[in-house]
């Protein structure tokens, strides 16, 4: 299965007029087509929101939100976040979709 986008380097355009003086200003990256076939879509990693225990005051709140595959992934990387020492306990990382 395959997907087609629009290029990004001659906007779909298949010329870019600043090269007009090499081969007529073709764009090499689609050949002057203006669109790119992939072999497949691109995939969307879901969004996943961080909450985590405030250092001085005790509170559970939600902080930042990151991409990764999956509940864990995102889980190991929002304590690596949270180590660099921004207020928040590492260990009290909690993942929800979203």
């Amino acid at each position: 299965m395959s997907h087609t986008r629009e290029c990004e380097r001659c906007a779909g355009k298949g010329t870019i007029p600043a090269h007009k003086n090499v081969l007529g200003g073709v764009c090499f990256l689609c050949g002057g087509k203006g669109k790119i076939v992939t072999k497949a879509a691109p995939r969307k990693t879901p969004k996943w929101l961080i909450s985590a225990t405030t250092k001085d005051t005790g509170e559970h709140i939600a902080i930042f939100s990151l991409r990764a595959r999956n509940a864990e992934i995102a889980r190991q990387m929002a304590v690596i976040q949270l180590a660099r020492g921004n207020g928040y306990i590492p260990t009290s990382a909690t993942v929800a979709e979203g």
